[in-house]
Order: structure tokens, then C-alpha cells, then sequence
């Protein structure tokens, strides 16, 4: 099947091919990003400007940073227990996991940098330090572990995962039930009170003070100096780097599926304003330039939102400098609905998303506070079995609905008042609670693809493409029609540039009437010189 998806792919490419070269008439911008761009490959920007700097990408330190510094900005999840001990932060080098370049995360942030790329960092999960003191949390979660290890099965039928395949994750994997945890804080203390979480607030602090512009006295840094093992580097400490980057706190506190499960990995609005409001204290008394990001949601929750803007206000606590969510279109979302009801294959196009205009309601409640808003996860996967899965249709297989669909929501973000975007994820990557959930959804093959080792999918080339094509245009107006999706864009010496695509799924390739010209569309996007 793979041989013949191939072949089919070819021959496509080289109709595509032929008939850009046929219809000059079309006034495409070189280069256009359309399929053809998975056939051209210039080099790609070394600083982006203008809505270019909209399209960011989540990832992990160990994806590879040549693929990643393309993007304006990358969302980096990192573990706590990555980069923590009980002696100290160890960052440089780092102390599990690894990073991309291998030296540490120092050298991760400069490679990023010197492409004019920043990341941001979310620091998330429980250190399995913070668990020594309680042992009988690990004795818990084993002994639970232990009375699904025989019924729990994540290949098995989704249709009752969100009733019971979630508990069952999160007790199956003692490993991975430990670290989902919220920070640990001290027996009789309040979840809502900032104090509670001032030990896990002091690794936001010190990662602030080490890449921030200040300098701070070496004595007063938490660094553990001692080496991992013979002849390793020591961590140094250091401080006032000033490089580029920003900080997230936490990742999903919202998960629905946990609430009332007793393990306590759900926050409570009001909890994770205070677990918020103690870790933005730590970074902003470090170096009050750091952007801070609250956690993205995992959906459009707005009395979460509210609830959580609201606890900070009565604490008299600031506000995020960036208000961000999560969101996956689906086809059984649906208008106001919160939470989704999904199965297995049902990804769909943003605009064939019932709920994906819902994002407006959050892009004006930024803008009432002040703020931007960020969609840091989203994305498909192009491989089953997967809610997310995007089930090959209209002759397209499931990588091309991936690269379609994939800028066609940067796009859409973009036109409804998003401030930026970021598909979810860099680089394929195991780890499924239901068995292949967001385990492909990446713009690279995984390291466990043979031959292919974080490769480029036809997403990475269509979005790098839509990346080149956005260099130096300033999105001036929606100028859609009631078929057509298109946006008005400007260059820098004043002259319009048109993006257009028709927001269907049928193969649709056919003429529109569009700022006074008659242009060929397609269903991925083009840009077009007026």
C-alpha cells in the first residue's frame, strides 16, 4: 500500500507540476504553497518577519533544531524531571532526557536563537523527587497499577475510554502516573493558596534567572554542580545569558477525563490560578522581561478561563502575558459543547470543525484583558487507530490531508484574530493513552520509523512552504465570499498579495471570482499577487 500511496503521490506531483507551469494566468507568488511545494525545497528563512512570525510548532528538546528554526516560535515540553534534582537544576548539561544540540539546553536556546527562532518553555509534571517524602503515593499508584495490569488494554475499542480508559491510563503505567501529578505540597495545605507551591515555582525561578538579562549572585543559585557520572561536565552556575525565550506553566490543567478520579492530576480553576500566580512571582522577580504563558486548555473551556482569570484577580495576582488554549477539529465537535464527543478517525478540516469559530469568544476575551492569544496545540494524525486520524478521502492520502489541513488551520487562526499558532507536534512521538492518539501527528517521522528518522512529512514541507510565503506580508482583512476562504495580505513596499483556498474536502480545483480577478483555486492554500 505504501508503494502504490507513493506512486500515486508522483504522478499527482507531476500533474500539479504540469499545470502550474500550463496557467501562468494564475499569478501565484512564488513560491506558492500548494502541493508543489512538496517537490520544491529552497532554503528556508533565517529570520521570519511579518505573519510569518504567526506560525510556530510544538516540540521536544530532542527534536532535531535544524528542522525546528524555521519557526518563528516552538512551544518545548520538558519535564520537570528533566531538568531537576533535590541538589539543584541541571541544565547544561541537562539531567535527563536529551537535547538537540547534545550539550544541554543552553546550547539548545543559542542554536535556536542564532535562527532567529524562540522557544518556549513548558515546564510541566511532577519531578519523581518530589515524591520520595511519600512513599505512600508510589505505593498507591502501584497497587492500582497492579488491578488493571490484567483488564487494561490502550489498543482496545475507544468507545469507553472517556468513562474508563482514563483512569485506567493513569494507574496502568506507575512510571507515568507518578509524574502526571500536580506539584506535591505539604499535607494540610491548600490547593489554593500560592504559598503551597512555592518549592516547584523556585524551578521557574531559577530557569529565569539562568537565560534571563539579569545577573544574580552565584551563591544564591539552586545548580547541582555534581557530575551524572565519571569524567561528565558539571553543571555550572551561571546566570543573565540573555537569550531569547519564554516560559509556560504546567500543560493541560483542565484534563477533564481525571476530574473526581481522586488522583488529583485535575486543577480546579482556582488551584492552578494559584500554582500560576506562585511560579509567574518566581520569574518575573528574576527578570520581569521573561514572557510567561498560562497552560494551554484543552479545549474551549470558557468558564474554566473565567473562573481561572478570576481567582488570579481576587488574589490580586497578575494575568498571564499570554492567554493560550488547545484545540482539535474533529468531526464530532460541536457549537458550545465542552467536553467533545470523539472517535476513532474523525479529524477533520478546520472548517469542516463545528466548533473551530469557537476561538472567537477566547480572541475577545484576550483582547478585554489586554492580551494575545495563543493556540499552542493542534494538529491530526496520519496513521490509525486514532480519534485524531485523518482517514485518507478525496484522493488524497492521509500525510496530504495532514499538510492540507495543517496550514489551512494555521490560516484560519490567523484570519479569526489569533495571535499565533502551533501544531502539535514536531516530530512523531510514541506515548498514546489510547493507543495512537497524537502518536503521528508531527510535521517529522519519529525515531522509530526506519529509514526515515525525523525526515520531513509532506506537513513540514507544506508548512515551511506557508512559512516562505508569509515572509514580510502584513494580514490586512478577511476578504472571504460565501464559497471561497481568502485573506488580503500587504507587502512592505505597499503592494496586496491574496491567500485563497476553498475550505472543502472534494479534490475541488476550479476558477473564483476574487478581488476583481477570475484566479484558480485549490483546496490547499495559494498566494496570489494583485
Amino acid at each position: 500500500m505504501r508503494q502504490f500511496t507513493l506512486f500515486f503521490s508522483i504522478i499527482a506531483l507531476l500533474v500539479c507540476l504540469s499545470s502550474c507551469q500550463d496557467t501562468p494566468k494564475r499569478d501565484c507568488q512564488p513560491p506558492c504553497t500548494c502541493v508543489c511545494d512538496t517537490v520544491q525545497n529552497p532554503p528556508t528563512p533565517t529570520q521570519s518577519i511579518g505573519s510569518a512570525q504567526q506560525i510556530g510548532s510544538r516540540c521536544f528538546p530532542w527534536t532535531p533544531v535544524a528542522k525546528m528554526d524555521t519557526f518563528a516560535r516552538v512551544f518545548a515540553y520538558f519535564s520537570a524531571d528533566f531538568i531537576s534534582t533535590p541538589e539543584g537544576l541541571r541544565l547544561e548539561p541537562i539531567g535527563k532526557a536529551r537535547t538537540d544540540p547534545a550539550a544541554g539546553v543552553d546550547s539548545w536556546i543559542r542554536a535556536l536563537n542564532s535562527k532567529g527562532c524562540t522557544p518556549i518553555l513548558n515546564i510541566n509534571q511532577t519531578p519523581a523527587w518530589f515524591w520520595a517524602s511519600q512513599s505512600q503515593n508510589q505505593v498507591k499508584s502501584a497497587a492500582q497499577a497492579a488491578s488493571f495490569a490484567d483488564t487494561y488494554n490502550p489498543f482496545a475499542d475507544f468507545s469507553d475510554w472517556a468513562a474508563n480508559g482514563a483512569k485506567k491510563r493513569a494507574v496502568f503505567n506507575q512510571a507515568q502516573f507518578v509524574p502526571d501529578h500536580p506539584p506535591i505540597i505539604s499535607p494540610g495545605t491548600s490547593r489554593v493558596n500560592p504559598d503551597s507551591y512555592a518549592a516547584y515555582a523556585r524551578i521557574f525561578g531559577e530557569v529565569a534567572k539562568r537565560y534571563g538579562k539579569n545577573k544574580h549572585p552565584e551563591g544564591g543559585l539552586w545548580v547541582n554542580t555534581s557530575p551524572r557520572w565519571t569524567n561528565d561536565p558539571p553543571n555550572e552556575r551561571i546566570s543573565g545569558l540573555g537569550l531569547k525565550f519564554g516560559l509556560q506553566v504546567w500543560n493541560e490543567p483542565d484534563k477533564w477525563w481525571h476530574k473526581g478520579d481522586g488522583s488529583g492530576i485535575y486543577f480546579e480553576p482556582e488551584e492552578y490560578a494559584a500554582l500560576f500566580a506562585a511560579c509567574y512571582a518566581e520569574i518575573k522577580a528574576a527578570d520581569p522581561t521573561v514572557p510567561v504563558y498560562m497552560a494551554g486548555l484543552t479545549g474551549f473551556d470558557m468558564e474554566y478561563m473565567t473562573r481561572f482569570v478570576n481567582a488570579l484577580k481576587s488574589m490580586g495576582k497578575p494575568l498571564p502575558d499570554v492567554f493560550d488554549l488547545h484545540h482539535y477539529s474533529h468531526a464530532g465537535n460541536r457549537v458550545g459543547v465542552w467536553p467533545p464527543t470523539w472517535y476513532d478517525g474523525g479529524a477533520c478540516a478546520p472548517e469542516q470543525d463545528q466548533d473551530f469559530e469557537g476561538v472567537r469568544q477566547f480572541v475577545d476575551f484576550a483582547k478585554l484583558h489586554g492580551k494575545p492569544l495563543s493556540v499552542s496545540e493542534f494538529g491530526c494524525d496520519t496513521r490509525g487507530p486514532s480519534w485524531m486520524w485523518a482517514k485518507p478521502i478525496a484522493g488524497k492520502s492521509s500525510e496530504q490531508l495532514q499538510a492540507t489541513w495543517v496550514c489551512r488551520s494555521y490560516m484560519e487562526y490567523m484570519r479569526l484574530g489569533v495571535g499565533s499558532s502551533a501544531v502539535f507536534n514536531g516530530n512523531d512521538e510514541q506515548g498514546a493513552e489510547n493507543g495512537g492518539l497524537y502518536t503521528n501527528s508531527g510535521l517529522l517521522y519519529g525515531e522509530g520509523e526506519p529509514g526515515k528518522v525525523f525526515a520531513p512529512k509532506p506537513s513540514y514541507i507544506a508548512v515551511t512552504g506557508l512559512i516562505r510565503s508569509l515572509q514580510g506580508l502584513e494580514f490586512v482583512k478577511d476578504v472571504s465570499t460565501a464559497n471561497c476562504r481568502a485573506m488580503m495580505f500587504k507587502k512592505q513596499d505597499g503592494s496586496r498579495v491574496l491567500a485563497a483556498w476553498w475550505p472543502t474536502v472534494e479534490g475541488k480545483n476550479k476558477m473564483a471570482d476574487l478581488e476583481g480577478k477570475t484566479l484558480q483555486v485549490t483546496e490547499d492554500v495559494q498566494f496570489f499577487n494583485l
